[in-house]
């Protein structure tokens, strides 16, 4: 689409590709904020959809990039019968996980009514069942049918929420958004079982890259908790400050608010989907194709310099891609850091406000560019370097966030900016020495010291032998 002639066709590639990248998320967005205004004024529902996105989120990083490696390998040798009792199985360590984190809250948080504190924690594993079936419906292909769950789900969330309709306690709006979220998860399911024939309950070999490399899930839920570090230090950082942090509220043991600093955060966050929509199109329609042709070139037996020809072909991809996603991610994020005063009304965006969100847009622009840069180095399989790359954001922007807090308001937001910013420049700096070498990396990952029994007798022939930059035998 987006390689039709005229803008028509562009506006309709990249609309396509931001609504596959993005497309549950802002349709989640837009049902929290229809619920937020139809139904009465609930500080306690934010806390709650706050808290349960956040831990979901976190607690599915840590399975999504090994499960995802595991489903490329079965895609890969066409055993599509294992990749739903890989899903199984995967879904039913996320629950548990969750139901225990959910249970130890909702014992030792007295406050909340016992049935409200039930329905939280049916709407924390039904969240993040969410986030495992999308993992696995990305080789579906069926995108209709995803954004649609979401949408039915969403406008049930919303009317079922309503005020008018008599819903107007906690709990009311509560399990009535946990309903329509359930609704979604059941077409969602629906739809996975749909494209794969289960003949066995469970797969338990879909987390063997947990142990194979447990560098590969440290890399998704570091970056998760990274992205909520500076929150964390917000609202659990009273500590930091005697006469309190701004909007820090506490509403009870384990459910804590710092708004506006997170609402703020939250709208900078949503600047970014037209760099998930380049992104998305440059790896299928350049990048992709490059990375193919390395490594079948490699099984082709291709010569050295036919080798160098092709990685040299991937850098200048990665050049060229990263210089379309920087520039219109770059003019999207300016023009948001420009105009936000004029958009947003007064009562939202006061002096400090306006500062606040103005470095979230900065911080939201490297952090996806952060991501991005993650997700490169997992195609080649380097993991810790991932994983150190998602790391060095978590630290960094809790670190940077505690101190911008102890010396001055006018810096907030800037402990994030400048933590995903280096974070960013690093990891895109590691990207690209590994790539540089890619050759030496991919054959020095090879098991070349075992040799096939047809060869073994011949004389001259033994061991491998790898050093930088040669290979001999």
């Amino acid at each position: 689409m987006a390689e039709e002639q005229g803008l028509v066709g562009f506006f309709t590639g990249y609309s396509v590709a931001a609504a596959i990248m993005a497309g549950p998320w802002i349709m989640t967005v837009l049902t929290v904020l229809g619920v937020t205004m139809l139904s009465p004024d609930l500080d306690w529902f934010d806390a709650y959809i706050t808290h349960v996105y956040q831990v979901s989120l976190i607690t599915v990083g840590f399975f999504q990039f090994p499960a995802t490696r595991y489903l490329a390998d079965l895609l890969y040798k066409k055993e599509y019968r294992q990749v739903f009792p890989s899903f199984h199985y995967t879904l039913l360590i996320c629950l548990a996980i969750t139901t225990a984190i959910g249970s130890i809250w909702a014992l030792t948080t007295p406050e909340p009514p016992g049935l409200e504190r039930l329905v939280v924690l049916c709407l924390m594993n039904i969240v993040s069942a969410q986030w495992v079936s999308l993992v696995f419906l990305v080789t579906v292909h069926n995108y209709r049918a995803i954004l649609g769950a979401f949408l039915l789900g969403g406008v049930v969330s919303i009317f079922s929420v309503n005020e008018y309709f008599g819903f107007n306690s906690n709990l009311d709006v509560l399990a009535g958004y946990t309903a329509g979220q359930a609704l979604t998860l059941f077409i969602l399911v629906g739809t996975l079982m749909s494209e794969y024939p289960a003949y066995q309950a469970f797969d338990k070999s879909c987390l063997a890259w947990l142990k194979r490399h447990p560098s590969l899930p440290l890399a998704g839920g570091l970056f998760y908790l990274g992205i909520f570090a500076d929150k964390f230090a917000f609202r659990y950082g009273g500590w930091l400050s005697g006469e309190g942090i701004m909007g820090r509220q506490v509403l009870a043991p384990w459910l804590y608010m710092s708004e506006p600093y997170e609402f703020l955060t939250f709208l900078a966050q949503l600047t970014v989907i037209p760099a998930l929509a380049v992104f998305y199109i440059r790896v299928e329609t350049g990048f992709y194709e490059v990375y193919k042709a390395f490594y079948k070139g490699i099984d082709d037996r291709c010569t050295l310099e036919e080798l160098k020809n092709i990685k040299q072909q991937i850098l200048e991809e990665m050049k060229s891609g990263a210089r379309a996603v920087a520039s219109a991610q770059g003019v999207i994020s300016l023009l948001c850091f420009l105009v936000a005063p004029q958009i947003l009304p007064n009562y939202i965006l006061s002096s400090t406000n306006t500062a606040i969100l103005r470095a979230s847009i900065v911080a939201s622009y490297f952090a996806i560019l952060l991501l991005l840069v993650i997700v490169l180095l997992l195609y080649f399989e380097f993991y810790r370097e991932a994983c150190f790359s998602a790391l060095l954001y978590t630290v960094l922007n809790y670190v940077l966030t505690v101190l911008t807090i102890l010396m001055s308001s006018d810096l907030y937001g800037w402990g994030a900016a400048v933590a995903s910013c280096t974070a960013f420049l690093v990891a895109a700096r590691i990207l690209w020495v590994r790539v540089d070498d890619l050759l030496y990396q991919t054959f020095s990952k090879s098991p070349v010291e075992t040799l096939p029994e047809t060869v073994k007798g011949l004389p001259g022939v033994g061991r491998y032998r790898i050093q930088k930059g040669e290979l001999s035998c």
